[in-house]
């Protein structure tokens, strides 16, 4: 296989991110043992001198390791920015970009057979029209002083990227680093804004891969059936003591890997088998449900019922009235209905 697999790290002992690339790395093993896959950890010089001990088991999973020096005043989160928009120039190659908060349920060998010289994932799956977040990432654009996005047809998620060795791929890359600290300057530091407006600068080089390649989590459920990558987390951190929809979205998992120092024999058995990693109390939402909850009303009235305050009871009673004015309404309208 001549495509490399790339996964970015930067890491501090104190956070889980290095864990989370662990058992991502240690799921792709278990579908693409080494001598089958080249697998590449991109990271940065702090992260590098911090990989000893049990740190250090990462390195037994790739085959080639690229390290990038900074000045030591800058944050983590800028130094992965750095690397993500610049792993074209540090890895030779052609690649495949993949996120740490992520689960190999497959092989990956059909990434040879791409014939797209850059491609992504759609963001949520959906053509840009029907995405829940089409306004915020339009409200981001113009707070940039991007190009409008609202009448884009695609738009990608950032969190995969195939990229073949050629000057449009390096040409790209150069573009994202700059748009991403534009967007950086504009107090909007993530990367996804910038990802998509190389795209429109370069005239939509970016193609649209099948979803299983970059399966997330809460909208990927038509990509299931056939899912290669699953993207779990989707930029929406969980923490600790929190019920999760999937198994690899709680933090606890990772700060147990840190602290045993190793992958548990339990956690080992949800890596084999990603498919059974759901919560018990699950359920489905599309269409006008999903919209609802991505809406600023959405998540103010869950945190107002969420509280145990005086509000929370008067809004909760106030739903109650509400409920039994819709019912009177109702029953008025259908026996209005068959007076006719």
């Amino acid at each position: 296989m001549r495509t490399k697999i790339v996964y970015v790290v930067t890491s501090t002992p104190k956070d889980i991110y290095l864990e989370q690339a662990l058992v991502s790395a240690t799921s792709l093993r278990l579908h693409m043992p080494k001598g089958t896959a080249h697998v590449t950890l991109l990271t940065d010089n702090k992260t590098d001198k911090s990989l000893t001990g049990n740190r250090a088991q990462i390195l037994d999973l790739i085959d080639e390791k690229v390290v990038v020096d900074y000045e030591d005043n800058m944050s983590m989160y800028d130094r992965s920015r750095y690397l993500k928009t610049g792993l074209r120039e540090y890895v030779k190659g052609d690649l495949l970009y993949i996120d740490c908060d992520t689960i190999i349920a497959r092989p990956l060998y059909d990434i040879d057979n791409f014939d797209c010289e850059l491609g992504s994932v759609l963001n949520c799956h959906v053509p840009f029209n029907l995405n829940p977040f089409r306004n915020w990432h339009e409200q981001q654009a113009q707070k940039i002083g991007f190009q409008s996005v609202y009448n884009e047809i695609d738009y990608f998620n950032g969190g995969f990227c195939y990229a073949k060795d050629t000057p449009v791929a390096y040409e790209f890359f150069q573009r994202w680093r700059k748009n991403w600290l534009a967007s950086k300057d504009h107090g909007i530091p993530n990367d996804e804004p910038g990802f998509n407006e190389s795209n429109i600068e370069m005239n939509h080089v970016l193609k649209i891969i099948p979803g299983e390649w970059n399966c997330q989590l809460k909208y990927g459920l038509r990509c299931f059936h056939n899912v290669k990558i699953i993207h779990f987390l989707c930029t929406q951190y969980v923490g600790s003591g929190v019920e999760c929809a999937y198994f690899f979205m709680n933090q606890s998992v990772y700060e147990r890997i840190k602290e045993e120092g190793c992958i548990a024999e339990d956690i080992m058995d949800k890596i084999k088998h990603p498919m059974d990693c759901f919560s018990q109390a699950s359920m489905i939402i599309g269409g006008n449900e999903l919209y609802f909850q991505h809406t600023n009303e959405y998540w103010h009235l869950l945190g107002i019922i969420m509280d145990n305050s005086w509000i929370s009871s008067l809004m909760k009673w106030s739903i109650g009235v509400c409920d039994k004015l819709m019912y009177l309404r109702n029953k008025i309208t259908k026996k209005s209905k068959k007076n006719k």
